[in-house]
């Protein structure tokens, strides 16, 4: 009798705003439980219908005689039960059944789902029988809240060692609630997300994160300093009236003039050795002193691009460098 009554009790309605009345969802043993596990089908059976009830706008739908020889001829074949489902103008059919889990013959409950709207299977899920009564119920609210009403299905995000100055990114769009706090907290749908909070002076931070229902998921920004803008916080405004910067400005200058008289001078030598080789006269002592002074051209050229090098390294080091305040 107990069974029996389970079977009409867990004939629920589910309400979606395609329908113009209230649907229903349905219950209906599709296979036998076991005797062996009678006793623990009927101490499941209000934890469902328990859980299946809380949700917003499911309700009972009595099967009738003529129903049940109608889903039992369908012999659990999804496209003859969805052709009854949408006959009668029900939404779902759920079943619930306890089975063997292993070979200590643990209980296990088994779930099966089919709606008017899903796929041609049916959905499943297996839980391992507990006798933990709160972590059942938890388990069992979760997978009917994720068939039935997913949306349903919430938690809370919270964000610690945030600061007065940091930004927040949560899924890719900026926040403008939550600032100006060391503690962000905000319900989120369950599933995966992202965070990203920046801050000035630091790296960003980013992680993934999961949202679970009914339960809170802690945060904790781990901030690290950003090596470049601690650098550039190390430098002063450049100060170019400085007298070292005068002095490697002057110095900067004569290697320029240097480099430029060099270079010009190997372009004269160079020329004239050109002209030499067209005469095919690339022989005697004017040749030797024409390369010798190329070459010395050349190198002078060099130490005047060095020595521009030098005095411009000069230049930014003491222009960037803060001058010590006289006691």
């Amino acid at each position: 009798m107990m069974l029996r009554g389970f079977l009409w009790a867990l004939c629920l309605c589910f309400s979606l705003p395609t329908w113009a009345q209230s649907q229903k969802v349905a219950y209906f043993e599709l296979e036998t439980t076991a005797p062996k596990h009678r006793n623990t089908l009927e101490m499941a059976n209000p934890i469902v219908w328990q859980q299946l009830k809380t949700i917003e706008g499911v309700s009972e739908h009595v099967l009738t005689k003529r129903d049940v020889r109608r889903l039992k001829k369908c012999k659990g074949k999804t496209k003859c039960l969805k052709r009854w489902l949408k006959k009668r103008g029900v939404f779902a059919l759920f079943y619930v059944k306890v089975t063997d889990r292993d070979e200590e013959r643990h209980a296990g409950i088994s779930f099966r789902y089919l709606d008017v709207n899903g796929g041609k299977r049916f959905k499943n899920h297996n839980l391992v029988w507990t006798y933990d009564a709160d972590l059942l119920n938890y388990d069992v609210e979760v997978l009917v809240r994720r068939w039935l009403k997913p949306r349903s299905l919430k938690g809370t995000l919270k964000v610690t060692g945030l600061t007065a100055d940091t930004q927040i990114w949560l899924n890719e769009t900026p926040l403008s609630e939550g600032l100006m706090k060391e503690v962000f907290t905000k319900q989120m749908m369950a599933g995966t997300h992202s965070l990203r909070v920046e801050r000035n002076g630091y790296v960003p931070y980013a992680k993934n994160f999961s949202i679970d229902h009914r339960k809170e998921t802690e945060v904790a920004v781990d901030w690290r300093i950003d090596p470049l803008h601690e650098m550039n916080q190390g430098l002063g405004e450049f100060n170019p009236e400085r007298t070292e910067v005068l002095i490697g400005a002057g110095v900067a200058g004569a290697g320029a003039l240097t480099w430029l008289g060099a270079a010009i001078g190997t372009l004269v030598i160079g020329a004239e050795v050109e002209k030499r080789a067209q005469a095919q006269m690339l022989f005697g002592e004017t040749h030797e002193e024409l390369v010798r002074q190329g070459q010395t051209a050349a190198w002078v050229a060099n130490a005047g691009l060095g020595l521009v090098a030098m005095a411009a390294g000069w230049c930014a080091y003491w222009g960037f460098t803060p001058e010590e305040e006289s006691p």
